[in-house]
């Protein structure tokens, strides 16, 4: 049974459609991400389920029970800030200890359990020290600790690693996945940072104005998007998208493939799909489409090049490894295998499944 499940849940503010139609469901103990753009609902999302807000319509269930008519104390939902929302006139002892004082347990038993999770998040030594004496990640290790000292059925982290520096962003990311291997909390996470989405989730939720565009664990979101959007948020650079009709027309392009009976057969508004890094420049197999084009830039990374082609005005990346060798303003011939070709409907952007290219 799903620890949470949403059916049909909108948000409105107003003529503002905050969230539309949301149906996602979260597995006891699993580790979930929210990811998508600014404004996309991702915060509004959480807001409804932590009872902030009260949704328009849908329903909510928590371990099989509605919960959008139960306060928010009482749903047995914890949720970490972007902005730590520390008590700033309480040390870290106090801060801790401060969700199990309307429990009314013993003042032994307080202190027992703020030890524990104290020692679980590091801070041992710091427990009589003040939020303003800390640092950005000893701060959000004292949130964290909060939320968790509750025993939620289910945490909800609104992009709590966003107000830190790239080094320690990774060292934060190792202590949540720590923590959730050692709880088994359920946990709701929300990031617009598609690397962190990635290395955390077990589940991606992708979330566009408000709207669900794919539901997925991270590997088939990746390599099976299910709409143009989302193959385009992941990836950096994003995956290359070109109009079925204009590569018909381009002979230097797909070639061995026919895709003017593609066209045909499909219709003239298809996208063609294909991710920077499926490109290799010495492939031959009857089973590549093969592209041709002028290196206009080539950038070398370190674990790669980022090479930017022009093929007869249309422009498109392709990633190769950092030691080959290509030049600026040579012609390259490069190779993509057909099974990393995807394609997509330009009036809706959904993934179209199932076709076969003729050769």
């Amino acid at each position: 049974m799903a620890e949470l499940e949403l059916q049909d849940v909108s948000l409105h503010y107003g003529p503002i459609r905050a969230l539309n139609h949301v149906s996602i469901s979260c597995a006891r103990g699993a580790f979930t991400v929210v990811v998508g753009p600014s404004g996309c609902g991702k915060s509004s999302l959480l807001r409804v389920i932590a009872g902030l807000e009260r949704p328009t319509n849908g329903s909510i269930q928590l371990e099989g029970s509605p919960i959008i008519d139960v306060p928010a104390w009482n749903r047995g939902v914890a949720m970490v800030f972007q902005s730590y929302a520390l008590y700033p006139h309480l040390n870290v002892f106090d801060n801790l200890a401060f969700p199990l004082r309307r429990s009314r347990i013993s003042r032994d038993a307080l202190r027992e359990r703020v030890g524990q999770m104290a020692r679980r998040m590091g801070m041992e030594d710091a427990l009589a020290r003040k939020p303003a004496t800390l640092s950005g990640g000893q701060k959000q290790r004292v949130a964290l600790g909060r939320a968790l000292i509750r025993e939620p059925k289910i945490l909800l982290l609104d992009e709590p690693l966003s107000n830190l520096d790239a080094q320690l962003r990774i060292e934060m990311r190792r202590e949540i996945r720590r923590l959730h291997r050692e709880t088994g909390t359920t946990i709701l996470y929300v990031t617009h940072d598609q690397e962190e989405a990635m290395e955390l989730a077990d589940s991606l939720v992708v979330l566009r104005d408000g709207t669900v565009e794919q539901c997925a664990p991270p590997a088939v979101v990746y390599d099976v998007p299910g709409t143009e959007f989302v193959a385009q948020f992941f990836g950096t650079p994003p995956m290359n998208l070109w109009p079925l009709e204009r590569l018909a027309k381009e002979a230097t392009l797909f070639g061995g493939f026919d895709l003017q009976k593609l066209a045909q057969r499909l219709g003239p508004s298809i996208n063609i799909g294909i991710r920077p890094e499926a490109f290799h420049l010495e492939t031959d197999s009857p089973n590549h489409c093969a592209f041709t084009g002028r290196a206009t830039s080539v950038k070398r990374r370190g674990r790669d090049q980022l090479v930017e082609i022009d093929s007869h005005g249309v422009r498109w990346h392709a990633l190769l490894p950092p030691r080959s060798p290509v030049t600026e303003g040579e012609t390259l011939l490069l190779r993509a295998p057909v099974e990393s070709v995807h394609l997509f409907d330009q009036a809706s952007g959904v993934r179209i499944e199932g076709v076969e290219f003729d050769q």
